[in-house]
């Protein structure tokens, strides 16, 4: 999700929100970015990005494939966790150990959440059944 904007360009957006469902198995879905406005990307001038969600009983992966050489003005993701069948204990990016928060959502649910670099290539996150 991108902040609320009456028109393309109102805003700098910093960062993206990502709302991740949790699903027993394997998911995909894409995200396209371009300039908003011109032809840019009939010249090329635009990233398409494809996140993997695999999730079991205790763990959830999300994994990150981008094509495409257009930079966009965000450099983070919000990541808001939804469903989780497990108590989230940990959470690494890319190998490293990232810090689990809670926010509370648009509609006032209280999910797990985390902020990571828009780079990121795999996030992995493990816990206890709930």
């Amino acid at each position: 999700m991108y902040p609320l904007m009456q028109y393309v360009g109102e805003k700098k957006v910093e960062e993206l929100t990502l709302h991740v469902y949790y699903k027993q198995g394997s998911e995909t879905s894409v995200v396209y970015d371009d300039g908003g406005e011109g032809y840019g990307y009939q010249q090329g001038q635009s990233t398409t990005r494809r996140f993997t969600v695999t999730g079991t009983a205790t763990s959830l992966t999300i994994t990150q494939a981008t094509e495409g050489d257009y930079q966009p003005s965000f450099t983070t993701y919000r990541v808001l966790l939804h469903g989780l069948s497990f108590t989230a204990a940990q959470a690494a990016v890319d190998g490293t150990d990232a810090t689990l928060t809670e926010e509370t959502t648009e509609t006032g649910l209280l999910v797990p959440a985390l902020s990571i670099t828009s780079a990121f290539t795999t996030l992995s996150l493990t816990g206890k059944v709930s």
